[in-house]
């Protein structure tokens, strides 16, 4: 109780489906949306980058208008950013107590400080490709056969079903990465836009262990 009433820092994305079923959390409990708690109007997303992963614009989101900057105001600094954040990346930014403002457009390495140096492994093969599973989910069979068939043409092995809870059409997109963290982030943050492009959700993957 005392979490869900303290006031928001910021709002991200988290694919709980997928970090229970992976052991990584488990399902304490649930509590109902306090009256006048409701998801933000206002946020920003990335707009434009460049290959070195600095953001060359952002999108402002105000309910329905999306207007393009270049610069953010010391306002929009403090917006929370849409994306979607696998276990580690939530770990990694709350245990440094991350905030929205600090992120304005940097590459990834240099939006937080590093983590304390690990001790020396022995050298593992990188160049082993890593099977990944996405999950999308669509309200109809319509448009997910649709999504499906367009990832298809960019790659993916796909199935497209009805879900188990008999209530969405799922989507399972799967394919080979090998640089993991550069390809997954890429990867899912392209299937995130094209699940929400078409009122869907993604709702995320599942890597195999090496």
């Amino acid at each position: 109780m005392a979490l869900v009433t303290r006031p928001e820092a910021y709002f991200t994305f988290y694919p709980a489906g997928a970090a229970v079923s992976q052991g990584l959390v488990e399902l304490a409990g649930e509590h109902p949306v306090l009256r006048g708690e409701v998801f933000p109007t206002v946020y920003r997303r990335e707009g434009a980058s460049n290959r070195e992963g600095r953001v060359l614009a952002w999108i402002i989101c105000d309910g329905t208008k999306e207007t393009l900057v270049r610069e953010l105001s010391e306002e929009q600094r403090h917006l929370s950013i849409a994306s979607i954040w696998n276990h580690e990346a939530l770990v990694h930014y709350l245990t440094r107590e991350w905030r929205p403002e600090q992120d304005i457009g940097l590459p990834p390495e240099q939006r937080v400080p590093a983590a304390p140096p690990e001790e020396p492994k022995a050298e593992q093969p990188t160049d082993k490709p890593r099977h990944v599973r996405h999950y999308l989910y669509f309200a109809t069979a319509k448009v997910g056969n649709a999504v499906a068939a367009q990832l298809a043409t960019q790659g993916y092995e796909v199935t497209s079903r009805e879900s188990a809870d008999g209530k969405n059409w799922l989507v399972l997109a799967e394919h080979h990465v090998r640089d993991a963290a550069q390809e997954l982030d890429s990867a899912r943050e392209a299937l995130a836009r094209l699940a929400q492009k078409h009122s869907g959700e993604y709702d995320g993957y599942e890597i195999e262990v090496s």
